[in-house]
């Protein structure tokens, strides 16, 4: 099977959608499909051979928006490389304009399109106040474009509520499923998918082999464990699950030293669980 994998962010961004993008195209790779991703080309575009084909569509930085801005994917959904690359389904992984993009090489073509919604998306607009002040013209005309792949019976249902709201629902109707990493984040977004087909598929943790088989096999690791987290300190990226995990192992005669590193909502609850 040929996939067209279009993400608005990739290596080497450092994010859990770029690492679950790499992730899904080696694996696809590996039992004998063909992966192509198509991403946003930036500063240094990410060129390790994998063994799978990559796409990049000119965009650019802004200072205030943690993604790249592919302006490029807004226009006519004609690039040679892209259309005649005779993709059998396309799986989209962002709202953007990637993400778009892929949803009108699907409707050209005429092939499946699949979208897989990483995260609760509302969640962040919450967090990026400015980002998605200065990303709501672009919404607006994300939507338009969406708008026109879908029947008139099928936009019924994609009025109504903030641009991100709608942006969803058209993306799930012009999808024949919709993928989402938890049931957490299923439980929150369902409502915003309809009548489409929504399926829960965690996205997994890669490690190297050595990591996995080559460490030494003991009942109890010695000494004191340190873990360090990264990013955003808020419930939606599983922190109550997580402190839940190493109450559990200390009361199991674990020595664990937690970090975590990143900012932290002054309203959030978790302020109460957490010490410096």
């Amino acid at each position: 099977m040929r996939v067209g994998i279009f993400t608005d962010t990739y290596l080497p961004d450092c994010n859990g959608v770029a690492a679950a993008v790499s992730a899904l195209a080696r694996e696809l790779t590996a039992i004998g499909h063909h992966a192509s991703i198509i991403a946003p080309e930036g500063g240094h575009s990410f060129n390790e051979n994998f063994g799978f084909n990559h796409i990049y569509l000119p965009a650019f930085r802004h200072e205030r928006i943690p993604l790249p801005l592919c302006w490029s994917a807004l226009g006519s959904p004609e690039s040679k490389r892209i259309v005649n690359s005779q993709f059998d389904i396309i799986h989209a992984h962002s709202l953007g304009p990637v993400g778009v993009y892929g949803a009108r090489v699907a409707h050209r073509l005429n092939i499946p399109l699949v979208i897989t919604i990483h995260t609760d998306v509302l969640a962040y607009v919450t967090h990026y106040r400015i980002t998605a002040g200065l990303a709501t013209p672009l919404k607006h005309i994300l939507l338009y474009q969406l708008r026109k792949l879908l029947e008139t019976a099928e936009l019924q249902g994609t009025r109504g509520g903030q641009p991100l709201e709608q942006l969803i629902r058209c993306f799930a109707a012009a999808s024949a499923c919709v993928i989402m990493p938890s049931e957490k984040t299923a439980r929150k977004l369902a409502g915003y998918i309809g009548n489409s087909r929504l399926e829960v598929c965690p996205s997994g943790v890669e490690l190297p082999r050595r990591e996995l088989y080559g460490c030494q096999r003991t009942s109890r690791m010695q000494g004191v464990i340190r873990l360090l987290y990264v990013g955003r300190i808020t419930a939606e990226k599983g922190i109550p699950m997580l402190l839940g995990s190493i109450d559990d192992l200390v009361a199991r005669g674990y020595n664990i030293e937690l970090t975590l590193a990143g900012p932290i909502s002054v309203h959030s609850g978790l302020l109460r669980r957490l010490r410096p």
